[in-house]
């Protein structure tokens, strides 16, 4: 249910929608909003912050660092559905025509959401990312603000060909308008992470820009922080290759055969990691064929690699590995 901000604070729509996830971070709190006040930025802005089902003192300690936020809090607290559920409630609910996604323990960097909004306005795109970099939790804010170099234009398939091979950064790097983020179908809440698919979707859906320098900072340590959790998240990054695929049937073949390689590619390697060497990696032949050629039709070979991550072999997901959305059966694929 959204929170107690003052009326007056509510009547001018802001630039900017703050758009913050957290689950258990009350430890992290002081930290992030100390962040935000010192980020900067000549714009009106909100911070949704969504509360998804903490058991700790999150939602109390929030609501006293409101008056350290510049600019009003809007609380949503929901049932524990998990981060894709958490994003996409945030974003529907905010009022600005832009949105930057910041995860709970996540510390934006001063001057960087000004930095990605220029860029994007330069670039004449919808969508901006930049770099991420970190920090120790005892010494939150030792590193100095970065420098912002020019920011690069990412056009004509360049953005989505990047994130099929790698997905170096995490939700906390994006600045987007939230009429794309709701054109591109937003978070799939069967995830359990929201980044690798909403990047992939993003460039889906036209041009970026990449601002090459730290736009956040992660923390060194995060007990429990969704891309620690290696075996779940390595499965989630082939299965949104093959969601990309199957949302996407008039993708150019040369970037459908780039996720089909890469998907079998990161299938081995994750097989041969984990003891699977030689001939005993079920993964072997697949790759060293999809080094060579690639099927008309490559999702089946994709799908047939998601059973490298499970413990029985099976290419379903465990129920362990979803969210509680999709536990519940409320889970939506996309949104808008």
């Amino acid at each position: 249910m959204p929170a107690d901000a003052p009326d007056s604070s509510l009547e001018i729509s802001p630039e900017i929608s703050y758009v913050i996830t957290q689950h258990n971070k009350a430890a992290f709190l002081p930290l992030l909003v100390e962040a935000f006040a010192r980020e900067g930025g000549d714009f009106t802005r909100e911070y949704v912050f969504v509360d998804d089902g903490s058991s700790d003192e999150s939602v109390a300690v929030l609501k006293g660092l409101a008056a350290r936020l510049p600019g009003p809090l809007r609380l949503i607290e929901q049932e524990n559905g998990g981060a894709s559920a958490a994003t996409n409630n945030g974003v529907l609910a905010a009022r600005a025509r832009l949105v930057r996604l910041v995860d709970g323990d996540d510390l934006v960097t001063p001057g960087s959401t000004a930095q990605l909004r220029e860029a994007m306005r330069t670039a004449g795109v919808e969508f901006a990312y930049g770099d991420l970099g970190k920090y120790a939790f005892d010494q939150p804010f030792a590193e100095p603000a970065p420098d912002f170099p020019a920011p690069v234009p990412l056009r004509d398939g360049a953005g989505l060909a990047r994130f099929i091979r790698n997905c170096p950064v995490n939700s906390s790097a994006i600045l987007m308008t939230a009429d794309l983020y709701r054109r591109c179908g937003g978070c799939n809440e069967t995830l359990v992470s929201p980044d690798y698919l909403l990047f992939l979707r993003a460039f889906a859906e036209g041009d970026g820009v990449h601002l090459p320098a730290p736009v956040a900072r992660i923390p060194t340590e995060a007990p429990g922080r969704l891309s620690g959790q290696q075996r779940r998240s390595r499965y989630e990054s082939v299965l949104a290759l093959i969601i990309l695929l199957e949302e996407q049937p008039a993708l150019p073949r040369s970037l459908a055969v780039q996720a089909y390689r890469r998907a079998l590619s990161r299938s081995y390697n994750y097989a041969r990691l984990f003891g699977a060497k030689g001939l005993k990696n079920p993964m072997l032949w697949p790759y060293a064929f999809s080094k060579l050629s690639a099927p008309a039709q490559p999702l089946p070979a994709m799908r047939r690699a998601l059973a490298a991550y499970t413990e029985d072999g099976r290419i379903e997901r465990p129920t362990a590995w979803l969210p509680g959305a999709a536990r519940r059966g409320v889970a939506r694929t996309r949104i808008g």
